[in-house]
């Protein structure tokens, strides 16, 4: 994975603390950019963020990477369950992976972290069966 990171532009999927950004530069990444939900304000030189929606029309103008490595950690699984603001949708992971996929550059590569525990759906988004 190094190989990738080191001297490169990494991407990173998903961030409420920037310490996944803080070992990609420890890791001689060049630059990093956050891709989240929320709109994260970076005061570092070598760090930028963008929303989805800020994503969607930077990829549409042809200036959304490439990436020379993604990084994500307990964030793509989250995908699809609405949690965000996103929308429900059961392939929202693979359709995450698969977006980053699009434009990281060829031979690039992917760190993916997911939790371990007990994962499920809040009661509220599970449809009952009686009805």
């Amino acid at each position: 994975m190094n190989r990738t990171v080191k001297g490169g532009h990494v991407l990173v999927l998903g961030s409420e603390n920037p310490w996944v950004e803080a070992c990609v530069l420890a890791a001689g990444a060049k630059r990093v950019t956050t891709l989240e939900y929320g709109k994260i304000h970076s005061r570092h030189p070598r760090v930028g963020t963008v929303t989805p929606a800020e994503a969607f029309d930077l990829f549409q103008r042809g200036r959304l990477g490439p990436f020379d490595a993604v990084v994500t950690f307990s964030s793509v699984e989250h995908s699809g369950l609405g949690r965000y603001g996103d929308d429900l949708n059961p392939f929202g992971d693979l359709q995450a992976i698969a977006k980053a996929w699009c434009i990281c550059r060829e031979g690039g590569q992917m760190l993916l972290g997911v939790g371990n525990g007990h994962d499920g759906l809040t009661p509220a988004l599970v449809p009952r069966a009686d009805r």
